[in-house]
């Protein structure tokens, strides 16, 4: 179906149709980005956080999605320091983290009660032009809590918004 092969064209490289030659590299690429969805998966369920992020390097099609789940397997192990090389590679690659990704990377230096690195992350959200989600505020307000850095912990919580 044309209309069909034109609008997948559209979705690779904009509004103009593709040649043939960009039309197999979008095929190729969205082949590599689905052998990296599956290969990502089973590393994330074993918290295998060293092989999840080897496979992002090697991978250069990688979204922020495959970085939000590099991210998740350093936070199950509580690696933080990697965890942040992971959030600060995504800027490097062009990748625009999520509001997932920030507060995966909070989660991470919180499960490591590093509440100065959670914070350090929670302060760069503005930069992204994304408001502070109240899972990564919850989430650095738990490292706070952790380390017993009430005064933090209470000012992040103050910074909520009310639930009514």
């Amino acid at each position: 179906d044309l209309g069909w092969r034109a609008s997948q064209q559209r979705q690779c490289h904009g509004t103009r149709p593709a040649a043939g030659g960009r039309l197999l590299r979008c095929a190729l690429h969205r082949m590599a980005v689905a052998h990296l969805n599956r290969a990502l998966a089973p590393l994330l369920a074993r918290s295998s956080w060293r092989e999840a992020v080897l496979l992002l390097q090697e991978c250069p099609q990688a979204d922020m999605v495959h970085h939000t789940m590099a991210l998740r397997s350093c936070a199950k192990a509580a690696a933080w320091q990697v965890a942040i090389s992971v959030f600060s590679s995504m800027q490097i690659a062009s990748v625009r983290p999520d509001h997932f990704a920030f507060a995966t990377a909070v989660d991470a230096c919180a499960r490591a009660f590093r509440w100065s690195a959670a914070l350090a992350v929670l302060s760069t959200l503005p930069l992204s032009r994304l408001a502070p989600s109240l899972v990564a505020q919850s989430a650095a307000a738990a490292a706070c809590e952790k380390a017993s850095r009430w005064r933090e912990a209470l000012v992040l919580l103050g910074s909520l918004p009310a639930m009514v």
